[in-house]
């Protein structure tokens, strides 16, 4: 009995948060006088007393004069429930919603990477894979592209290679005493263009496999040949430190630009041009020069290492260089003579670079025996192509850009044919 009692005094005592307690205060406020509140004076009952968010409230009004829309918005102000005013609750909602933001930002990241970048990333692995090996007598110094779709120039050791995959037939130009370096026939299939350790160049009539004219008048290695889109000169890089420019049908040259202080790795002329001409050299600088307006370079592109080789984009007014420091550059000539992009990736000296013929992807060689295909305005490679035992000294588009050429100095020439141009997502 005497427990029962005290459970019944215990529930007396507890304030009362029913919601008839809030009417009850209604009640009360309305039987109040319409002019003012007496001061000390207490209008409600003893049930309503018993809530403490209304006592609370209520002990605002005392000694305080109220008028009818004071006393609506009093009314008003006891339905709410008294916890949105308290500063510890507001500052966990800020929290609160702080986190769940920070979450979704996150969740969106990680959607992002699995469903688009994730995948294009399977994707491109899809576009190329590796055809059957052409092994040669020894290394190769470098490959360029035939007219054909799978034709392709190799230099081996001091002879040049012309072989058809499709037709399976092969040809050697032997003459060079010494190591070829570069090669490349011109664009209406009529002359070979070779450039050798021998300090000279040579060009060949393509079917009688004579030399038409031996070019003399570097006094060093010849390191890069490239022919203008024209037909009518010749571009030469060599380690005297200059840049010479050949005629073809006069067979001597030209132009002898100077201003490398160090050996001149690769030169080559812009599409559709032959007065404008970008070169590279070991000591970190990309240079270009603009015959119409003298011999004397326009433009300086500087480097923190030496610069391997350079290309022309056929498409943009962009260079993209390879370089010792493992990492191909894709300049902007047009305005700021920027990097505009850095494509990282290698872990050894990247020692060739090419653009595509549309201009919108790059194929890289490195010592690090593998050879990555790249995104011009990306940041990640495409796809690495691995397959050589040794380092890789050149990679370049086929004509059509369906295949890669790649050589090494494990006597190997690979050929990279694309599946597809483009995966669906």
């Amino acid at each position: 009995m005497l427990c029962n009692r005290a459970k019944k005094q215990f529930k007396a005592k507890q304030p009362d948060y029913s919601p008839n307690a809030e009417e009850k205060v209604v009640r009360t406020l309305q039987l109040a006088p319409n002019n003012q509140v007496q001061s000390g004076s207490v209008i409600h009952s003893q049930t309503v007393s018993r809530s403490p968010k209304i006592q609370n409230q209520n002990q605002n009004l005392a000694g305080a004069t109220t008028t009818s829309d004071e006393k609506a918005e009093i009314v008003e102000n006891k339905t709410d429930t008294g916890m949105d005013n308290l500063p510890w609750i507001k500052n966990s909602d800020k929290r609160e919603k702080k986190k769940i933001t920070i979450a979704n930002v996150e969740c969106s990241v990680l959607l992002f990477y699995v469903f688009f970048v994730n995948k294009n990333i399977k994707n491109s692995k899809k576009k190329w894979q590796r055809e059957p090996t052409f092994s040669m007598e020894k290394q190769v110094a470098n490959v360029e592209p035939l007219t054909t779709p799978k034709g392709l120039i190799a230099c081996v050791e001091n002879y040049v290679y012309l072989c058809d995959v499709n037709s399976q037939k092969g040809r050697k130009f032997v003459e060079h005493t010494s190591y070829v370096s570069s090669a490349q026939i011109t664009t209406d299939g009529r002359f070979l263009v070779s450039g050798s350790y021998d300090h000279l160049l040579y060009i060949w009539n393509l079917q009688s496999r004579m030399i038409l004219y031996r070019l003399q008048g570097h006094s060093d290695f010849v390191n890069s040949v490239d022919v203008s889109s024209g037909c009518e000169r010749i571009v030469s890089a060599s380690d005297d430190r200059t840049v010479g420019v050949w005629d073809i049908a006069q067979g001597k040259q030209i132009h002898c630009l100077k201003g490398h202080y160090n050996s001149t790795t690769d030169a080559r002329f812009r599409k559709g041009q032959f007065n404008e001409i970008v070169s590279s050299s070991y000591d970190n600088t990309v240079r270009l020069w603009d015959l119409r307006v003298g011999t004397k370079e326009v433009k300086t592109l500087r480097h923190l290492d030496g610069v391997t080789g350079v290309d022309f984009s056929p498409v943009t007014n962009t260079v993209a260089s390879s370089c010792f420091d493992k990492i191909v550059h894709v300049w902007d000539l047009a305005s700021t003579n920027e990097e505009v992009n850095l494509l990282k990736g290698h872990t050894e000296k990247v020692m060739k670079a090419r653009f595509s013929s549309d201009g919108l992807l790059v194929v890289s060689a490195s010592f690090d025996t593998t050879v990555r295909l790249w995104d011009v305005e990306g940041e990640f490679s495409l796809q690495i192509l691995k397959g050589h035992s040794k380092r890789v000294n050149s990679a370049v588009f086929s004509a059509d850009d369906m295949c890669v050429w790649s050589c090494s100095d494990d006597c190997t020439v690979r050929l990279w044919t694309r599946k597809k141009l483009i995966d669906p997502l």
